[in-house]
């Protein structure tokens, strides 16, 4: 912590609740910054309604269960992970990771996420899309943007 960064991975949302705390007592001022400045990055996943939502998330998930046996990392389709055989062990695993990830509408997104802004008191949030097709991971940023009142940079 000699520059005074700091950035905490997502995890599941109490997981980190301490971290910035700890981190905060723990700052020494330096010549890049004189105040902790806590990012925390959060795994997310919207759409316009909360099923659809899940079969993305749930895709992705599929994908890091696979990574966690040493096998291919290739996000499977939402209709080829729900189809998949898994048994009792994959199923764990998916829901491990699925429950670290915020997913829902935008608007169920953003309040999981202000309520993970508010319990870090983050200086900056960072949201990381976890789906399987471009279409969709684009459609989450941009429910979630809209909800911010973020610009349009297309316009």
């Amino acid at each position: 912590m000699r520059t005074g960064f700091r950035a905490l991975s997502g995890g599941h949302p109490s997981g980190c609740s301490d971290s910035p705390a700890i981190q905060r007592s723990r700052f020494r001022p330096s010549a890049i910054l004189d105040r902790p400045y806590v990012i925390v990055s959060s795994g997310v996943m919207a759409a316009d309604d909360e099923h659809e939502a899940r079969r993305q998330s749930w895709a992705y998930s599929h994908a890091m269960m696979r990574m966690s046996q040493g096998k291919s990392f290739v996000v499977p389709t939402p209709e080829e992970a729900e189809i998949y055989p898994y048994i009792s062990r994959e199923r764990q695993i998916i829901e491990m990771w699925d429950a670290k990830t915020m997913v829902g509408t935008g608007e169920q997104v953003v309040e999981m996420l202000n309520a993970r802004q508010k319990l870090t008191d983050a200086d900056e949030m960072m949201i990381l899309n976890l789906g399987h097709t471009p279409s969709a991971i684009h459609r989450s940023t941009e429910l979630i943007a809209d909800i911010y009142c973020m610009p349009d940079r297309e316009r």
